[in-house]
């Protein structure tokens, strides 16, 4: 649990953005407000990953070689077509070179050619599974910030919390067989059934996880569902054996 919660998780982030920096060169970094990708004089700050191809909530910042910033662009939406990214819903605010006057407009739709590639982006992509409780908390609060709501980083935060429990329930369960097991029986027929039992509780604990995400059910349910259910079952294996 230690290693999981305060181990992997940062050393996965390091390997990753070790990964990206030796691999493109661009400048990144990730922060509670998204991530910031700087080329060359243009700075990045894309809020929402949906995916490698699609972007929400991007900020494009342009800056001139004096330091002075020259434009300022944000796009909703953007999906990467044909080689190119297709900035959608975009607000372009240009600067005057001397500082004096901005100028503002507004367009639907915008190509934007950059360095920027999806591999790239691949790096940046939550993934639940690789984070910690604490990191999945400040994730889920950012998001409740923004107003929005992702259940597959509910169940993640939520499985984090039920993981002890699933681990006592499995081991409770194991018991009874061990216990109450025949000498006729061989040691490889013991390892069956036990494979057989952990296989079932995970297919099944998976199962529940995506009928969770698909129907959208409360995310603490479905994940203490399943352990609540094999610790039942473990509990009134111990009441029955002798």
């Amino acid at each position: 649990m230690v290693i999981s919660e305060y181990v992997i998780p940062p050393a996965e982030r390091a390997a990753q953005m070790l990964k990206a920096a030796a691999t493109k060169q661009q400048v990144a970094s990730q922060t509670k407000y998204g991530v910031w990708i700087r080329d060359g004089n243009v700075y990045v700050n894309i809020r929402e990953i949906q995916n490698q191809e699609k972007l929400g909530d991007i900020h494009i910042f342009e800056v001139a070689p004096d330091g002075r910033p020259s434009l300022a662009m944000h796009a909703a939406r953007a999906n990467f077509e044909r080689g190119m990214w297709q900035l959608k819903d975009i607000s372009i605010t240009r600067f005057d070179p001397a500082g004096n006057a901005a100028v503002a407009e507004h367009k639907d739709e915008e190509d934007w050619s950059s360095v920027l590639s999806p591999d790239m982006l691949d790096v940046f992509i939550v993934r639940p599974e690789n984070l910690s409780a604490q990191d999945l908390a400040k994730y889920m609060a950012y998001q409740d910030e923004n107003a929005q709501k992702s259940l597959a980083v509910e169940q993640a935060f939520w499985g984090r919390l039920i993981n002890p429990l699933i681990t006592l329930a499995m081991l409770l369960l194991a018991v009874p067989f061990v216990l109450n097991v025949r000498r006729d029986i061989s040691s490889g027929q013991r390892i069956v059934i036990g494979v057989t039992i952990g296989l079932g509780f995970y297919l099944t604990n998976r199962m529940v996880s995506h009928l969770g995400l698909v129907y959208e059910l409360n995310a603490p349910l479905t994940m203490a569902a399943p352990p609540l259910i094999v610790l039942l079952i473990a509990l009134v294996a111990f009441k029955r054996s002798p």
